[in-house]
């Protein structure tokens, strides 16, 4: 499946490559930021980055400035790939003025672990000398404002086939191109590196509405590659993070073999129970599951004499993390994974050590205790009228799924959203009307109503009816609206027990 990596600009990768040679400005000091690049959101705080000026050489409009502000490294790669196919950046960024004629720039490169030598260059850049007003035009300009920024996309953009060796880094430097004569401006990228667990923050695959600078450091800008660029889970096997180890994988040095794993099966349940005053039985509520704990154990096999740095690895993937991560496993019904903490990975030395064997056990605990499909599912519907219920389309698993609602402006006063399951009706009526670029979510497990991202709206909505899951079998929903169009996008994945 395509590999997606969020933007970080408050971590460090340990390396400071230089600089492509196809930036006007070439030197470390010159760019703001040096972040990483992550299969995973983390939780850290908005950022902006910085300013970018746009330097006085310049002779004419004719010569374009290529001026870098950030760049971002990947973990090093596990295993040997190919990269190739397409990448598509999406970021939210705007100009100073609208005579810097600027257009999003990025450079994609390959380097070794130490970040000295290059691989290969797999998207050197374009090389437009005009720009357009054009929607997702690779030479869109830019919004022209101080307090807004607006969503610009390189969309698919071909590269150059790169073969990358096991512990090669993917390096993607993001800048502007900029048509601007003499007089300096500059150029600002929105940064937000966010802790939600869907891609409900993720900014959209489309140029768009210009968003307020406290929405645009609320979504998550994003760089996806076509090629799967990290190992599959195949059936049995298992791994921590999307750019995680691969355990239980073919016996290559080093590997891991899994001889036990336990908690992927039904989660415990809450009970509660107290007897019946003067007759025979009790009372007993078990209808709720508590949190799983997934308990992994195995062998690390490696060369006795390169052990320790393969232990090194393990480490640093299974290390404690603030947030959920995925651990994933592969079934033959296809990969799942729960969200968890690694509680880190425990061994000990016997014998063994001087053939290059390690027992080991790793523990993930499950706030939550579903199993979700990999794949998330969008489910947008244009509604016009009153309708008919409608059936969800889609893998649901066999259980209720986490779920957001988001209602895109613009709509009239007064719209409604009904939810029909075993458990009966959700009514949800929202008065206010929403205007052009407004989004209104309502996420069902948090049982929130947020308008533009970050402002409660919570008492905006009325709800007649238990809170259900939108998503699971037997469930239907209906939009509605009595005069006016608008859109709804319901995104899921499928959950199991």
């Amino acid at each position: 499946m395509p590999t997606r990596f969020y933007f970080s600009g408050t971590d460090y990768s340990g390396i400071q490559p230089a600089l492509n040679a196809a930036w006007d400005q070439d030197t470390v000091s010159t760019i703001p930021v040096r972040g990483v690049l992550k299969s995973d959101p983390e939780a850290k705080a908005s950022t902006s980055l910085g300013t970018a000026w746009i330097a006085n050489a310049k002779s004419s409009a004719t010569q374009p400035w290529d001026m870098p502000i950030g760049q971002f490294i990947s973990v090093p790669l596990p295993a040997a790939v190919a990269l190739s196919g397409t990448a598509t950046l999406v970021v939210v960024c705007e100009e100073d003025v609208i005579a810097d004629d600027m257009m999003l720039q990025c450079v994609i490169r390959v380097v070794d672990t130490p970040g000295t030598t290059v691989r290969g260059v797999a998207y050197a850049g374009q090389t437009n000398t005009t720009v357009v007003t054009t929607q997702n035009a690779l030479n869109q300009e830019l919004l022209a404002s101080t307090t807004n920024g607006e969503t610009r996309v390189m969309l698919a953009i071909p590269m150059t086939l790169v073969n990358c060796l096991a512990g090669d880094r993917i390096v993607v430097e993001v800048g502007v191109r900029s048509l601007r004569a003499a007089a300096a401006g500059f150029f600002v990228m929105h940064l937000h590196d966010s802790d939600e667990l869907n891609s409900a923050y993720d900014l959209a695959e489309t140029a768009g509405t210009p968003f307020t600078t406290t929405q645009a450091q609320r979504l998550r800008p994003w760089i996806e590659f076509s090629a799967d660029l990290f190992p599959t889970v195949g059936t049995e096997e298992f791994k921590f993070e999307p750019d995680g180890i691969l355990l239980n994988s073919s016996p290559t040095l080093p590997f891991v073999d899994i001889t036990n794993i336990d908690g992927l099966d039904a989660a415990g349940l809450r009970m509660q129970s107290h007897d019946r005053e003067g007759v025979h039985g009790g009372y007993v509520s078990s209808e709720f599951e508590t949190f799983r704990t997934v308990t992994v154990e195995g062998n690390i096999y490696a060369s006795p004499s390169s052990l320790e740095a393969y232990l090194d690895l393990l480490k640093a993937n299974y290390a404690p993390t603030r947030r959920d991560r995925r651990f994933f496993f592969g079934t033959d019904s296809g990969q799942r994974f729960v969200w968890g903490k690694s509680q880190g990975i425990r061994y000990a030395k016997n014998s063994q050590r001087r053939l290059g064997i390690v027992p080991f056990q790793v523990q993930i605990a499950c706030a939550d205790p579903r199993m979700y499909g990999a794949d998330q599912t969008l489910s947008v519907t244009s509604v016009a009228l009153n309708g008919a219920f409608s059936a969800f389309t889609g893998a649901v698993g066999n259980r209720d799924a986490l779920s957001t609602l988001r209602i895109l402006g613009p709509t009239g006063a007064g719209l409604t959203v009904t939810i029909r399951n075993k458990n009966g009706y959700f009514i949800a009526s929202y008065a206010p009307a929403l205007v052009a670029g407004d989004v209104l979510m309502i996420d069902f497990d948090k049982r929130t109503v947020t308008k533009n991202f970050l402002t409660n709206a919570r008492s905006d909505l009325t709800v007649t009816g238990p809170w259900v899951s939108p998503v699971e079998q037997s469930t239907y929903y209906r939009f509605a609206h009595a005069s006016t169009a608008y859109t709804a996008i319901l995104s899921w994945r499928p959950a199991w027990r």
